[in-house]
């Protein structure tokens, strides 16, 4: 059993792999969160000092080691960390691990949009899903498709353990 929550870490890896070369691919074409590397660190780090939440991000003063911190974050916290309720997830379903990982990954995937929409963007003071972000983005669009993908390649890579 513990193997499939060492699968599904993995799977969480790769996914964020896919999730960061689909926001670099979208945001050429103009569809954009607006959340940064950057954000993500000064939010993280920030939490570590007991700031939770920011009046606006861009506003907050820049942290030593925030990109580091960023990365760290994004990958082994959120990519991995949150595949790890993948397997849950299946379970509460009542399904078992021989599923359609890429179908079940991508569906997962889209239902990770909650943690940007209700967590992380209103803690930058930029309101549920984005919606007070002072300059023009896509917050709404662009995390949909990026986790879409965090799923696809989760399920990927679930499908080629298995």
């Amino acid at each position: 059993m513990i193997e499939v929550f060492i699968y599904a870490y993995i799977s969480g890896l790769v996914g964020s792999i896919f999730m960061d070369v689909t926001e670099s691919f979208f945001a050429k074409k103009g569809i954009s969160s607006g959340v940064t590397v950057e954000h993500i660190g000064r939010w993280f780090l920030g939490m570590i000092q007991g700031k939770f939440s920011h009046d606006d991000i861009d506003s907050s003063p820049v942290l030593k080691h925030e990109v580091n911190g960023g990365k760290f974050f994004h990958y082994v916290l959120a990519g991995g960390g949150i595949a790890l309720l993948y397997p849950m997830l299946l379970a509460l379903m009542g399904l078992g691990f021989e599923v359609n990982h890429i179908f079940y990954g991508m569906l997962f995937g889209f239902l990770t949009n909650g943690f940007p929409w209700f967590w992380m963007m209103p803690s930058f003071g930029w309101g549920i899903a984005g919606l007070n972000k002072p300059v023009k983005s896509e917050t709404i669009v662009a995390p949909i498709l990026s986790h879409i993908m965090y799923g696809l390649g989760m399920g990927i890579s679930l499908t080629l353990f298995l």
